[in-house]
C-alpha cells in the first residue's frame, strides 16, 4: 500500500489521488451492495471488513497531505484539530443512526446503500475542495517528480535511516499498540463485568457514545487553543503523558482491590476515553506538522509509510502478545504492566520525536528558495535603513508634552474663523478707473476694501 501510494504520488495530484481512491471505494461498496441485494449470498461482504481497517489509515494520508499544503504550521494547530474531530463526529452520529435504520430499511443489508450515498458525498467535497485551491491541490507534480523512478528498496532504507522518519514511525506505533490495548481491556473487563449479551452490548453502546461526545467536546472547546498555546511538542506528549498518570493509578487497584471490581472498570474507560480524546485533538494534529521538518520530496513518502505501515505493524505486534500472554495463562494485571511500560517509552519517543523535529524545522528553512532569499535579503536591507520590513507596521511616533503644548498655542492664536453665507471681498484694483473714491493725501492703504463702488 505504501509503494502503491508513493507512485500515484508521483503521477497524480493530491485533489486527483483523492478522488481516485473515493471512486474506488465507492465502486467496492457499490458492487457488494448491489450482489447483496440480488442474490443474498453473504459472502459478497468479505471485502468489506478488510477495506474498512484500510480506509482509515489512507483516509487520514489524503487529509493530512492536503491540510499540508493548503495550512502552515500556525493554521494546522489552529485549525487541524476541527478537521480530525469529524471522524469522531461521524462515529458519535453512525452508531446510533444505523442502529435505529435496521428495522425501518428491512435488514443491515441496506446499511450499504446509506454507505454509497456518503462515498458520493465526500466525492462531491473532494472536487469543491480542488476547485476552490485548484494551485495547492490540483496542480500537476513537478516534472523532476514524474520522471523520477519509483522508489526502490534502497530509497526506502534511505528513508527509514532518517532520523526523524523513524521517530515518527516509532513514536505512530507506540501510539496504536497502546490505543489497542486499552481498547482489549476495555473489552475484557466489560465482558466479565456484564456476561448478557443484551447487558454488554447496551454498555458498550452508551461507552462509545460518552467517547465521542468528549472527544468532540474537547476538540472543540480546548484542542486548538492548547496547541496553539503550548506548540508541537506538547501536542506529541500530551497524549502518552495523560494515559501514563491514570494506568500509575490502575496497577495498584488492579493488584490490591481485584480484577473483578468496579473502580477498575472505570480507570479502564478513563484510559480509553483520555486516549480517544487526546488522538483526536492533539496527536494527528502534531503527527501531521512533524512532517513540515522534512524535504518537500520526502513528505508525502514519509507520511505514507508512517500511516500505511505503522498501524498494521502496531495491530499485529498486539495480536500476538495478547496471544502469547493467553497461552502462557497470564490475565488482564499483565497486560496493565506492559502497557505501562509501551506508554514510558512512547513518552520518551515523543521527547526525541519533538527534538529532531525542532533541529530539521531549522535545516529546511534554511534551504530556502531562491525568491525567498531575495525576500530576506530585501527585509534586513530596509532595517537597515530604518524603514519596516515587508508585513511590518511603521510604529507610531510618539508625542512629548512641549509638542502638544505648542500646538496649543498654535490654535489659540489662530485666527477665527469667518461667519458662514459671508462673501469673501474682491481685492482692490490700481488706479481710478475703477470708479472708486481716492485716498486722502498720505494714506499709503489705497482704496479700502469692502468700500462701494461708483453707482
Amino acid at each position: 500500500m505504501s509503494s502503491g501510494m508513493s507512485r500515484a504520488r508521483g503521477r497524480f495530484s493530491p485533489a486527483r489521488l483523492a478522488a481516485g481512491m473515493i471512486v474506488s471505494y465507492l465502486v467496492v461498496v457499490t458492487v457488494g451492495w448491489v450482489l447483496l441485494v440480488g442474490t443474498g449470498e453473504v459472502w459478497v461482504t468479505f471485502p468489506l471488513p478488510v477495506l474498512f481497517p484500510l480506509s482509515i489509515p489512507l483516509g487520514f494520508v489524503l487529509v493530512g497531505s492536503q491540510a499540508g499544503r493548503l495550512l502552515d504550521v500556525r493554521q494546522m494547530k489552529a485549525h487541524f484539530p476541527r478537521v480530525a474531530a469529524g471522524f469522531s463526529v461521524g462515529f458519535a452520529l453512525g452508531g446510533p443512526a444505523a442502529a435505529g435504520l435496521v428495522s425501518p430499511l428491512g435488514g443491515p443489508h441496506q446499511l450499504l446503500g446509506l454507505d454509497v450515498l456518503a462515498a458520493a458525498v465526500m466525492l462531491a467535497f473532494v472536487v469543491a475542495t480542488a476547485r476552490a485551491f485548484p494551485d495547492e491541490l490540483d496542480a500537476a507534480p513537478e516534472r523532476r517528480d514524474r520522471q523520477a523512478p519509483a522508489p526502490d528498496r534502497h530509497a526506502r532504507r534511505k528513508l527509514i535511516a532518517n532520523r526523524m522518519v523513524a521517530l515518527i514511525l516509532g513514536y505512530r506505533v507506540l501510539s496504536a499498540a497502546v490505543t489497542q490495548l486499552l481498547d482489549y481491556m476495555v473489552w475484557e473487563r466489560a465482558a466479565a463485568r456484564y456476561p448478557d449479551p443484551d447487558s454488554l452490548a447496551q454498555f458498550l453502546g452508551l461507552f462509545g457514545a460518552v467517547i465521542n461526545v468528549v472527544s468532540v467536546l474537547f476538540v472543540a472547546v480546548a484542542a486548538g487553543w492548547l496547541l496553539s498555546r503550548f506548540g508541537i511538542g506538547f501536542g506529541l506528549a500530551a497524549n502518552p503523558l495523560g494515559v501514563l498518570v491514570l494506568l500509575v493509578g490502575t496497577c495498584p487497584v488492579g493488584f490490591t482491590a481485584g480484577t473483578a471490581t468496579f473502580l477498575l472498570l472505570v480507570l479502564v474507560c478513563a484510559q480509553q476515553v483520555v486516549d480517544i480524546s487526546l488522538t483526536d485533538g492533539t496527536t494527528r494534529t502534531s503527527i501531521n506538522a512533524t512532517y513540515r521538518a522534512l524535504r518537500p520530496d520526502e513528505r508525502l513518502r514519509a507520511q505514507t509509510m508512517v500511516e500505511g505501515a505503522g498501524v498494521p505493524l502496531a495491530l499485529g505486534f498486539v495480536g500476538v502478545l495478547l496471544i502469547v500472554f493467553d497461552a502462557l495463562g497470564l490475565g488482564i494485571r499483565t497486560v496493565v504492566v506492559v502497557t505501562l511500560l509501551l506508554t514510558a517509552v512512547w513518552l520518551v519517543s515523543a521527547v526525541l520525536a519533538y527534538r529532531e523535529y525542532g533541529a530539521n524545522l531549522r535545516d529546511v528553512l534554511s534551504r530556502r528558495a531562491p525568491g525567498a532569499r531575495r525576500l530576506a535579503h530585501r527585509r534586513r536591507r530596509l532595517a537597515r535603513r530604518g524603514g519596516p520590513a515587508a508585513g511590518e507596521r511603521r510604529p507610531a511616533r510618539r508625542t512629548c508634552r512641549s509638542r502638544r503644548a505648542v500646538g496649543h498655542r498654535a490654535r489659540r492664536h489662530r485666527a477665527p474663523a469667518r461667519p458662514a453665507g459671508r462673501r469673501r471681498p474682491d481685492p482692490p484694483q490700481a488706479g481710478p478707473a475703477d470708479g472708486r473714491r481716492d485716498r486722502p493725501a498720505g494714506d499709503p492703504g489705497g482704496a479700502r476694501p469692502g468700500r462701494g463702488t461708483a453707482r
